[in-house]
């Protein structure tokens, strides 16, 4: 589990979080045409728990 920029989706209908480890199962289902860079604001994506952080 390496760490990346963090990243986010742009979709609509997916959860307000942002990921940065590069095995996040759920970053990975991002298409790269939605996939954007930096935190948007969000919460971390929580890949231990499968949840955001508050």
């Amino acid at each position: 589990m390496a760490k990346v920029a963090p990243y986010h989706s742009s979709n609509p209908s997916d959860p307000d979080v942002y990921h940065d480890h590069d095995n996040c199962p759920t970053g990975q289902q991002i298409p790269a045409a939605n996939r954007v860079a930096g935190t948007g604001g969000y919460r971390l994506f929580a890949l231990e728990w499968g949840a955001a952080l508050s």
